[in-house]
């Protein structure tokens, strides 16, 4: 489970990176920043350091009633 989170984790910066790539290149009205892409990598980061915690199964709760 571990190993697919750090897996997911990586897709997920990843991702990030792409999309302010995007945003940069491909878009007028919009501009890529690294100041988000720190803030996506900071939320991961805190993903993977919940993840192993009873915070995880009360957070994933609160989704679910959310939903």
């Amino acid at each position: 489970q571990r190993r697919t989170q750090r897996w997911a984790a990586v897709g997920l910066v990843l991702l990030g990176i792409a999309l302010e790539i995007a945003q940069a290149g491909w878009t007028t009205s919009r501009s890529g920043d690294m100041g988000d892409i720190a803030a996506d990598l900071a939320g991961v980061l805190a993903g993977l350091a919940i993840a192993p915690t009873p915070w995880a199964r009360g957070l994933q709760r609160i989704d679910g009633w959310l939903r």
